[in-house]
């Protein structure tokens, strides 16, 4: 049974600035949308199987529920999945390297 996946307008934003960075970087136009294919792919997989990613611990335990994070390359998305009501929430896209604002007020 398939689950319905949520993505926000913040983290729709999120991916639109770094395409944009991407572009302003000279990324070549079939490499930008080979990245961007694989990426929506992946956010679009998660309505199949979606704890086939680790649950991302730090990140959960700022949450207070279960985080869990799928990799494409550099970038990271951090999504709850929701059995009752049968969607995955995608919560983050960020690039590996940073450090999710949730963590970072943790402390």
């Amino acid at each position: 049974m398939s689950f319905r996946v949520v993505v926000p307008r913040a983290v729709e934003e999120a991916i639109d600035a770094q395409v944009s960075y991407l572009i302003k970087q000279g990324t070549a136009d079939d490499r930008l949308q080979d990245w961007l294919d694989g990426l929506l792919h992946l956010i679009d997989s998660l309505s199949d199987w979606p704890r086939r990613f680790p649950v991302a611990d730090a990140t959960s335990a700022a949450r207070g529920y279960e985080v869990r994070r799928a990799n494409r390359g550099d970038y990271a998305i951090f999504f709850r999945v929701d059995d009752e009501h049968r969607f995955v929430e995608i919560l983050a896209f960020r690039h590996g390297r940073q450090q999710p604002s949730f963590e970072r007020e943790k402390g």
